[in-house]
């Protein structure tokens, strides 16, 4: 589904950024 797999990718885009942040 393109739903989840956009999710998925905001949910990635997340973490990298609260990496970057930390």
């Amino acid at each position: 589904m393109v739903v989840i797999m956009e999710v998925v990718m905001m949910i990635m885009m997340l973490m990298v950024v609260m990496v970057m942040v930390v």
